[in-house]
């Protein structure tokens, strides 16, 4: 009997051994996860989304051109003075919005476009004669509305007696340059407009 009750003893002694290695294990097993935890929540932490409508910090000069992310335009300025001022000469309205960089890059873009075209001899539409209900005459006049579109380097060329020469070689060229740089002047008074209205950057 008393090998008997040792035996005994001696199995259960062995069961709380096994038991307390299983709990050990399972905290063991429970730490790690918890690490892992703790190593996912900094990762977490360290990665910051971006906040949608968060305002810049104080611009600095020059980099009016550069629109902040995820931030909306605002209006800026007068939107009749900046359009105003984009038809009277290339990049002005955009230089009175404060875009610099691309108001000065505008205006070289335009002023080239009309020097090529004037010393290619291009056309400088013009209403020549009384209006006739003609198609030609439609077009012309068509024509003549858009070239208004250069604003000052239109009146420029005007009041210096300049025409074209359709004689000339690059007649053609010169006045598709002319008319290139008037619709392109056109599309920057629409330009600072929206800028103005704060419907664009």
């Amino acid at each position: 009997m008393a090998g008997e009750e040792a035996g005994s003893a001696v199995d259960v002694k062995a069961t709380d051994v096994k038991a307390t290695d299983v709990k050990a294990t399972e905290v063991q097993a429970t730490e790690v996860q918890a690490t892992k935890l703790e190593a996912v929540e900094v990762d977490a932490a360290q990665v910051e989304a971006p906040a949608v409508g968060k305002p810049r910090a104080a611009a600095t000069p020059g980099d009016e051109d550069l629109p902040p992310p995820f931030a909306e335009p605002q209006p800026v300025g007068n939107r009749y003075l900046a359009a105003a001022l984009a038809w009277l000469w290339p990049g002005f309205g955009h230089l009175y919005l404060r875009r610099w960089s691309r108001g000065l890059a505008l205006c070289l873009l335009v002023l080239v476009m009309v020097v090529v075209g004037a010393s290619l001899d291009g056309h400088l539409w013009r209403f020549e004669g009384p209006p006739t209900a003609s198609a030609d005459a439609a077009m012309a006049a068509l024509l003549t509305v858009v070239s208004w579109g250069l604003g000052g380097p239109y009146l420029v060329l005007r009041l210096g007696g300049y025409g074209g020469d359709i004689a000339s070689r690059g007649f053609e060229y010169g006045t598709a340059f002319l008319l290139t740089a008037a619709l392109m002047n056109l599309l920057l008074v629409f330009d600072a407009w929206d800028i103005s209205a704060g419907r664009k950057w």
